[in-house]
């Protein structure tokens, strides 16, 4: 099963089928059997031929125009039994950006932001004004809080599958706080350690271009 396939059955798995668009149900059901059917009938499992089985009869319900609340739940049903699926498509996901970040170059994952904080550092260790350090701080932390505020207020990948959104949300948020933790560091440490903040400030871009890496992935795929 692909790993879209994969997403859309953890979704209906979890969604709440009363509140669930009509629509929203129809594709996920419509791309799960698809995948399934798809696949020759001598590679699945008969954990997937159960799910084919309970799906296809929803999946006509869904054609009709009705919603097929008792076969959905009869579905679910094969899970609450014991059913188990492969590692989801999220966990697969995430495992793949996180490796991205892990091995992109610093000239990729360093950005102008990241480059001035560390000369900032530097300059002040080798004997240069504090204030100038601290003017680099807080610009960095407006630009933090402009990007949070940013994608808070976007609907990032919405119309997209819950693997991707969901790793997405994930991993911006955790790079935001990897920068957080950077600068609270710098400011409540009477003695810091230049060397760990550095390193959080790195994985927070890290994980920020790993994000991008992916997002133009997708739209080329998409295009």
């Amino acid at each position: 099963m692909t790993d879209d396939a994969q997403a859309y059955l953890q979704w209906l798995r979890s969604t709440d089928l009363e509140q669930a668009p009509h629509a929203d149900l129809a594709l996920a059901v419509e791309i799960v059997v698809g995948a399934l059917e798809e696949a020759p009938e001598e590679s699945l499992s008969d954990e997937e031929f159960a799910i084919l089985e309970a799906l296809a009869e929803a999946q006509r319900a869904l054609n009709s125009g009705t919603l097929p609340k008792e076969q959905l739940l009869a579905f679910r049903r094969l899970f609450d039994g014991g059913l188990s699926l492969p590692r989801p498509a999220v966990e697969l996901l995430e495992q793949e950006l996180r490796e991205i970040a892990a091995g992109i170059a610093k000239e990729r994952w360093t950005s102008e932001t990241f480059s001035r904080f560390e000369a900032a550092i530097e300059n002040f260790l080798d004997g240069g004004e504090e204030s100038e350090l601290w003017d680099v701080v807080e610009d960095i932390e407006r630009l933090l809080m402009a990007v949070s505020d940013r994608y808070e207020n976007t609907d990032i990948l919405a119309h997209e599958v819950t693997a991707e959104s969901l790793v997405v949300h994930r991993l911006l948020v955790e790079a935001l706080e990897s920068w957080g933790s950077a600068l609270a560091m710098l400011q409540q440490e009477e003695e810091p350690q230049w060397d760990d903040i550095l390193a959080l400030a790195e994985h927070g871009n890290r994980l920020m271009v790993a994000v991008q890496i992916f997002q133009g992935r997708l739209k080329n795929a998409l295009s």
